[in-house]
């Protein structure tokens, strides 16, 4: 999802582009995610 934003240069919101992050660790995580992540890094 972010790379076909990134190949089309579509622009997303600070919402949408945590939702991303959040699918995008999920796939790929080795450990246990907080529930509020991606929220915590980014404040």
């Amino acid at each position: 999802m972010v790379r076909y934003h990134a190949l089309h240069e579509t622009c997303v919101g600070f919402e949408e582009l945590r939702a991303m992050f959040r699918v995008a660790v999920e796939t790929t995580r080795t450990r246990q995610l907080t529930d509020d992540f991606p929220i915590d890094k980014f404040t």
